[in-house]
């Protein structure tokens, strides 16, 4: 059973781009005040986070076309055949759990969005475990 494809894997990180991007739009334009147009904003926010990921996803395939990069797929079938792989993709997943439902708990404040603290560092290594674990495997 195939669990995530490099394709797959990639569009998530431009989805997360282009959220970010979109979010930064929203911000600006609400804090014009009596001047933002909801339904506009949210349409142009919506826009903005799905030309990133579409466009994004055609430049990725194809130059995973030109350079002939062959696609990559994490399974369960190497989780079954590689101890190491299974453990490490079990006890990682479950840090990653109990800190987004332990931890990160508090709401979040939108002025925090663009900062980076030490309390992001446990979501980062799953993101970079997970890019390992699709494109190595």
């Amino acid at each position: 059973m195939i669990l995530l494809t490099d394709n797959e894997f990639f569009e998530g990180v431009l989805g997360g781009i282009g959220w970010i991007i979109a979010m930064y739009y929203v911000k600006h334009s609400l804090q014009k005040k009596g001047k933002a147009n909801f339904a506009l904003v949210g349409l142009v926010s919506w826009s903005i986070l799905w030309y990133i990921r579409k466009v994004g996803m055609r430049l990725y395939k194809d130059g995973k076309k030109i350079i002939k990069f062959k696609d990559r797929e994490f399974d369960s079938d190497h989780l079954g055949k590689s101890t190491l792989y299974h453990h490490l993709f079990i006890n990682v997943f479950f840090i990653v759990l109990i800190y987004f439902i332990i931890i990160r708990k508090a709401p979040m404040k939108t002025y925090k969005l663009m900062k980076l603290s030490g309390a992001d560092i446990p979501l980062l290594a799953f993101l970079a475990l997970m890019g390992i674990l699709v494109f190595f495997t």
